[in-house]
């Protein structure tokens, strides 16, 4: 049964043409005469050239010119990672390729950075078997990393980065890299980022400083209807919760 196999060559030629043409002078060296080729009895039965060659990341070039290139770098996964900016909504202009995502989305806020919003920016995603995908940067993907975006990301993953012991004064924040303290301007950045007060909650002899939202999931039912049950409250259950946490103390006031 036969089979069609894709693979990647990386040569040291730019002119299209000449790619084409030197590629097919020696591919048709090992190529079975029913593919125009001159090999009897090879086993590659025939080949195509794609009609344009891709570009190297420009790391790739460099070790290349430096004599430092490292076997099988240049392919990576397959995959390739291209900024496209368009001018005014006018001109469009495509960089890269990008060694990953990251790097690609650097660029992006470099642009942004030095240019401002007036261009539209867009990623591009080509995989290994050549499928292209477009898309734009959603969210906050275009905003400089700050320690405040990386806290707010801990939170809504579900950690618990800043805490105290009740009998201390002094929060501090634990990203895993040892403590610090957290000061009232990085709760004032956290909530003008996340559009969201941070409220302290307590958890037997610690507390814990959280999004208000984060802070609903320390209300349950049971509690609820614990309450409801003293005539404590006769509110329904998620009314009940917007009022617990109204009450909460607020992080910046402390």
């Amino acid at each position: 049964m036969a089979k069609l196999v894709t693979i990647q060559l990386l040569v040291s030629e730019d002119d299209e043409s000449n790619i084409i043409d030197g590629l097919n002078d020696a591919l048709r060296t090992i190529v079975h005469p029913m593919g125009s080729g001159s090999a009897e009895g090879s086993f590659i039965l025939d080949y195509t050239v794609p009609s344009r060659a891709l570009d190297v990341p420009a790391a790739i070039e460099e070790s290349i010119k430096a004599g430092t290139y490292i076997e099988s770098s240049a392919f990576g996964d397959g995959n390739q990672h291209y900024l496209l900016i368009v001018q005014q909504d006018v001109n469009a202009l495509k960089v890269g390729p990008f060694v990953n995502p990251d790097d690609r989305d650097a660029a992006a806020r470099a642009h942004r950075k030095e240019f401002g919003e007036d261009d539209g920016l867009y990623w591009m995603h080509i995989n290994a078997e050549g499928v292209v995908e477009v898309g734009d940067f959603g969210g906050d993907e275009l905003e400089e990393p700050s320690l405040a975006r990386e806290v707010i990301n801990r939170f809504f993953a579900g950690e618990r980065v800043i805490s105290r012991p009740v009998s201390a004064s002094c929060f501090m924040l634990n990203m895993g890299e040892g403590e610090q303290p957290v000061s009232v301007d990085l709760i004032a950045e956290i909530e003008g980022i996340n559009y969201e007060s941070l409220v302290i909650v307590q958890e037997g002899e610690m507390e814990y400083v959280l999004p208000a939202s984060r802070a609903r999931d320390f209300y349950n039912e049971a509690d609820w209807l614990k309450a409801a049950l003293n005539k404590e409250t006769r509110l329904g259950f998620f009314e009940w919760v917007s009022v617990k946490v109204n009450e909460l103390p607020k992080a910046r006031q402390t």
